[in-house]
């Protein structure tokens, strides 16, 4: 999918970069933010 897509190319970047901790820090907050995301999509699905 087009989220899992942006995922990759955002790991990949980290993994260019040997991120700094505050990188790290951004890292973790944007996977949070996929899950949840993604929890909220599938959540929707169902209800519907």
């Amino acid at each position: 999918t087009e989220v899992l897509r942006n995922e990759n190319i955002f790991h990949q970047n980290i993994i260019n970069n040997l991120p700094s901790r505050q990188a790290c820090k951004e890292m973790i907050v944007f996977v949070d933010t996929i899950k949840r995301l993604l929890n909220d999509d599938h959540g929707a699905q169902i209800n519907q």
